[in-house]
């Protein structure tokens, strides 16, 4: 950034490390029964002082955690094979200027900070829960039936600090608590047509609902 933008990092946090990411997964498979077979799956990321250069913010933390789990299992009965599956997963992430010279108490100043360390800070947080159940069977060709469903969160707020008129930090709802939940209802038909021709056919039907958690109503 040039010499005189308020984007350009404070003097005492040059030369530090852009970032600190630490990462875990693991992973299990079992099979229960003949013909059947269960997964189990977790990872983790946790990423700490992450630097970005080009934007006017830079992460204190940035987490996820992920969770998956998957069962299936061959012909039972009429059904030629069948498979469930759930998961979640969670982003907590927190960005602010403080190593910025936006974080200064007075225009111009690069030294002397804000009550908070910084004049602009975005706390985001999204989670997604989920899951899916299908089915298949076999006549003339094979028939694939299943429902999915999802619930997701998103919520971000954004405090800035208020130089002119009444100054002080004040808050706003970038992304409102917004939660979506989605059903979905499938089915798929293949049908092979001699040995090079395969057909396929598809219907799904979703029903969906978004909502906002806090009115923005009055900013607009």
């Amino acid at each position: 950034y040039p010499a005189a933008s308020p984007n350009r990092y404070r003097g005492e946090v040059l030369g530090q490390d852009a970032y600190d990411v630490k990462t875990g997964w693991a992973k299990g498979t079992w099979s229960p029964l003949d013909g059947h077979r269960a997964e189990l799956s977790y990872a983790i990321q946790q990423a700490d002082h992450v630097l970005y250069p080009f934007l006017k913010m830079d992460a204190r933390y940035d987490d996820t955690h992920r969770v998956n789990a998957v069962y299936e299992l061959g012909a039972l009965g009429p059904l030629s094979r069948a498979r469930a599956q759930a998961y979640f997963t969670h982003v907590l992430h927190d960005m602010d200027d403080a190593h910025r010279c936006s974080s200064w108490a007075t225009v111009g100043d690069c030294s002397t900070v804000l009550p908070e360390g910084w004049s602009m800070r975005t706390l985001a947080e999204s989670w997604v829960l989920g899951g899916v159940v299908e089915a298949a069977f076999e006549s003339v060709g094979e028939t694939t039936a299943g429902v999915d469903f999802s619930v997701r969160g998103w919520n971000a707020e954004t405090t800035r600090y208020r130089r002119a008129g009444t100054v002080g930090y004040f808050d706003e709802d970038s992304i409102p608590d917004v939660r979506t939940e989605d059903v979905g209802l499938r089915a798929q038909h293949d049908l092979a047509l001699g040995d090079r021709v395969n057909v396929r056919a598809g219907l799904r039907l979703d029903l969906t609902r978004a909502e906002a958690g806090n009115d923005r109503s009055a900013e607009y």
